[in-house]
């Protein structure tokens, strides 16, 4: 029979690392309950799913909520972002309720401020919290994304962000330069 053997350690970061990035405990503890908070929705829209009770398909966020969250927590306030269907830390980050995210995943009013829409993907895109929600999936997202970025290019503002996806080589997080 093995004994088992327990081996402690120290933090690998510690406090000087966060703070080097301009983040205190307030930020670290609001990027910790955005992470948690997009994980359990996620789980929930998933159950719904697998209980029929969500109209259309679900695309899951699993594995992806550090890189939506991250992007969001380096986004000024005035930034605006063009999230993919995996980014639902995003949303709720820059501040989409998760009731919100509820309606929309179970196609009710409420999801959009349109009314209901059948796409189980976050197309939602209240005022004031700086997301452009795109009109269906992949694809249909970059003109709209590529016309915002031109025309802050245009005017002389530095203030867009892009979250990448799990299936691409590399999430990214850029400006535009001017």
């Amino acid at each position: 029979m093995a004994i088992a053997s327990v081996r402690t350690a120290e933090a690998a970061v510690g406090w000087t690392r966060p703070r080097r990035f301009g983040l205190d405990r307030d930020a670290l503890l609001g990027i910790l309950h955005a992470l948690l908070l997009t994980r359990r929705l996620d789980e929930r829209g998933h159950v719904l799913f697998k209980q029929g009770k969500l109209p259309g398909s679900f695309y899951t966020c699993k594995g992806n909520e550090a890189a939506s969250v991250g992007v969001a927590a380096a986004m000024a306030p005035g930034d605006l972002a063009a999230p993919l269907h995996r980014n639902l830390g995003l949303h709720l980050y820059r501040g989409v309720e998760p009731w919100r995210v509820l309606c929309q995943y179970m196609g009710r009013v409420g999801g959009r401020p349109t009314g209901a829409t059948r796409i189980s993907a976050p197309r939602i895109s209240p005022r004031g919290v700086g997301i452009v929600a795109g009109p269906s999936h992949l694809p249909s997202i970059l003109p709209v994304a590529v016309g915002a970025a031109l025309a802050f290019r245009v005017r002389g503002e530095a203030r867009w962000r892009s979250a990448g996806s799990a299936t691409a080589p590399r999430p990214t997080a850029r400006r535009t330069s001017r």
